[in-house]
């Protein structure tokens, strides 16, 4: 096998291309590692606890986890029957639950990687589930406009809350006390996740929201909005929200990295913008996927960056020097 650097390729087995691409910061480069193996678009991707494993899932109903040091795969999952557009890991790293276009959450035993069990609760589209802390709960948005709250120990779920219009996407806070849930005309809600009340809605402005991530203090809510902008405003109302371009076309996902200090936003143009969180200054630019970005997710320490797109691949980007 020929070694190759810089702006080349270097292929270990089908599965795993590495590549040295220049960044856009001064004196930065940026390690990129590609998985390959998806035969559809890729919609979701999920870092495990200890960042060591990677979960992603796509348009045909298959998972594929990977081994984050190694680029190789580890499992191939089977069980949903249609498009999967989410997976998460338990916090303690013994599960992974899934949900999708076939209205079920399946929750497989990371040991093993069989299904533990199938929980049937919503009537449409599951777009969205979030682990509820260590307690053995999970949280499922779905298209019928219903939050199922499951107890994992008895496999039984009830309603969370007051029943929304359709919820295309959810995003849990990382100190676990906000929910933040996105309906169909693009009103974000801020639930209390202890007493299941809403505390503020954002409207919509008539323009659709594709992701939405907290940062990491839980403070602050970015929405990935479908006019190529990205807003920026207080969980809790207080300043007025900022809103700055970050696409040309669509923006499709936002993630910020586990110290808070870059956010990086994924477009229907295929590139990944790397933003200073503070100020939102452009930091710089990350290109290789041929067609649209659909998820981003960071590592939970460090600096790695993965990115799921329709292209049929997963990229890891190393952002250390970034900082």
């Amino acid at each position: 096998m020929r070694v190759l650097i810089s702006k080349s390729l270097q292929v270990l087995g089908s599965l795993l291309v590495l590549a040295g691409i220049q960044g856009c910061g001064p004196g930065t480069n940026r390690t990129e590692v590609i998985l390959q193996g998806h035969t559809c678009g890729v919609d979701a991707v999920a870092f495990s606890a200890d960042g060591r494993v990677l979960a992603s899932a796509g348009t045909v109903g298959a998972i594929r986890i990977w081994d984050v040091p190694t680029g190789k795969e580890r499992a191939h999952l089977q069980g949903h029957t249609d498009p999967v557009w989410a997976i998460t890991f338990s916090p303690d790293g013994k599960m992974l639950a899934s949900a999708g276009r076939d209205g079920t959450v399946k929750l497989w035993d990371v040991a093993t990687w069989l299904v533990r069990f199938t929980l049937h609760g919503h009537t449409g589209w599951v777009r969205s589930v979030v682990f509820l802390g260590d307690d053995g709960e999970l949280l499922s948005a779905a298209t019928d406009g219903t939050l199922v709250r499951w107890n994992l120990e008895q496999a039984q779920g009830r309603a969370f809350g007051e029943p929304e219009s359709s919820i295309w996407t959810m995003a849990l806070a990382p100190n676990g006390r906000f929910l933040a849930t996105v309906s169909e005309d693009g009103s974000v809600s801020i639930w209390d996740v202890a007493t299941e009340r809403k505390l503020a809605t954002y409207p919509g402005d008539r323009v659709g929201v594709a992701a939405v991530a907290f940062t990491p203090n839980s403070q602050r809510l970015a929405a990935a909005r479908m006019d190529g902008t990205v807003k920026l405003w207080d969980v809790l109302p207080g300043k007025e929200p900022l809103i700055f371009r970050a696409h040309a076309a669509n923006a499709k996902a936002v993630a910020f990295s586990s110290d808070g200090r870059i956010l990086a936003t994924g477009g229907s143009d295929g590139a990944i913008n790397l933003w200073d969180a503070a100020t939102v200054a452009q930091r710089g630019t990350l290109t290789g996927h041929t067609h649209g970005i659909s998820t981003l997710v960071f590592a939970p320490r460090g600096q790695t960056l993965a990115s799921g797109s329709w292209d049929k691949t997963v990229r890891l980007w190393d952002l250390t020097g970034d900082e």
